[in-house]
């Protein structure tokens, strides 16, 4: 569900902010979330909800952005990785031993630095 805990704002503002870039927002859609008008008028933002077959939507990406403020294990992550996407994600706490900035990914402290 997009949420703030998932950082939906931040990746709006973003497709906002690079606008010439297609944006696809995958997974549950929370619907009061996105009824601004802004939001859905959006040209270069695609948001199909739920997604069954998550490899082949990975693999039509050119990267993957991860902008989630709280994560657990971050499997979507590992899956984006697995088909070869190049991962920006939220530096986070619990990636600290798992995803190393410059090496296996890019990690972005706020919303500027994505």
């Amino acid at each position: 569900m997009p949420t703030q805990r998932k950082g939906f704002y931040d990746f709006i503002n973003i497709s906002k902010k690079i606008n010439k870039y297609p944006f696809l927002w995958i997974g549950k859609r929370a619907f009061p979330l996105i009824q601004n008008d802004h939001i859905i008028n959006m040209k270069n933002l695609k948001m199909p909800g739920y997604v069954k077959d998550i490899i082949a939507a990975y693999s039509g990406g050119d990267i993957f952005c991860f902008p989630s403020y709280y994560e657990g294990e971050g499997i979507a992550i590992l899956e984006a990785m697995s088909c070869g996407l190049p991962v920006i994600l939220r530096d986070l706490p619990v990636y600290k031993d798992r995803f190393f900035n410059s090496k296996n990914c890019l990690k972005a402290r706020n919303c500027p630095h994505w």
